[in-house]
């Protein structure tokens, strides 16, 4: 008796095909999928934070507007403005995580092959 594994990194631009993916994975042999994750290309992610910043900027000027009506002053200007960045999301080795229990947390879709 022998064991094959193979390990599958799959980039996919349309989300909606990942279950496809993981039929034909399973239809050509994988047995075990391990985990899928997913992550947002480069572009992608800007613009979602572009649309993101400008709300929550909408959103802290009513917020300031509310505010200075209740204390009865008018806002004339924005002295400063500090724009934070998020972290990006963390990718463990999962080398290590699928020998310890046999799946994973997260990272990419993997397939196992056992023949």
């Amino acid at each position: 008796m022998y064991q094959v594994t193979n390990t599958l990194v799959i980039t996919l631009k349309d989300i909606g095909r990942a279950g496809e993916v993981i039929d034909i994975a399973v239809a050509n042999g994988a047995n075990q999928v391990n985990y899928i994750s997913f992550m947002l290309a480069p572009e992608t992610e800007q613009s979602y934070r572009s649309i993101a910043l400008t709300k929550a900027v909408q959103q802290t000027r009513a917020n300031a507007n509310a505010a200075a009506s209740a204390l009865g002053v008018n806002i004339t200007g924005v002295k400063e403005a500090e724009i934070g960045s998020s972290l990006p999301p963390v990718v463990y080795d999962t080398t290590r995580l699928l020998k310890m229990d046999g799946s994973a947390a997260n990272g990419h879709a993997y397939a196992s092959y056992s023949r």
